[in-house]
Order: structure tokens, then sequence, then C-alpha cells
């Protein structure tokens, strides 16, 4: 096993945009370990709201859940 860092910037129109990082729903052997906000660094256990430009910083031991780790970062809000 390899572990993965995975970074993902918070945009305007995110799902996760106002939650906190203990709120944000992750696969399995998935963990959000902070965040960056105007380079500055932020550990989860501040459980800081996400804001707009906000840098997730999330990890797997398994290089193989990456990709869906991306993909439940990069989750957008459904406009009606």
């Amino acid at each position: 096993m390899v572990p993965k860092v995975v970074l993902h910037q918070v945009y305007f129109n995110s799902a996760h945009l106002g939650q906190t990082l203990r709120q944000i729903a992750l696969p399995d052997d998935c963990y959000v370990l902070g965040l960056i906000r105007d380079s500055h660094l932020m550990m989860v256990c501040e459980d800081p709201i996400l804001q707009e430009q906000d840098w997730v910083i999330a990890v797997t031991p398994k290089e193989a859940l990456a990709p869906e780790l991306q993909i439940c970062l990069g989750k957008v809000q459904v406009q009606s």
C-alpha cells in the first residue's frame, strides 16, 4: 500500500461550502487532515467552516482510493 495525499480547492459551487471539515462524508479509509486558508494551516481539530478558495488536505492509506476521494471532495451543488 502506498498512502496518497489529495489536495482539493473549494470553489463557489462546492457542495461542501459552509460545512465544517468534520461534516464532509468521506469514503472508508479516507481522512481529512485540515485545510489551508490564506497561507495558514488549520487542522481538523479546529473544525473550520469551509470557505471559497480553501485548500482541503485529505489522505488515504490506499492509493487506489485516491480517485474516489477526489470525486467526493469535488462534489458540486446542484442548481435548480
